[in-house]
């Protein structure tokens, strides 16, 4: 499932832009 890929790298992208 390519998806599932895409997915965690967004919520990675958004803890990183919220941990900023």
């Amino acid at each position: 499932m390519r998806w599932m890929l895409q997915t965690r790298l967004i919520v990675v992208s958004f803890a990183v832009y919220s941990w900023n």
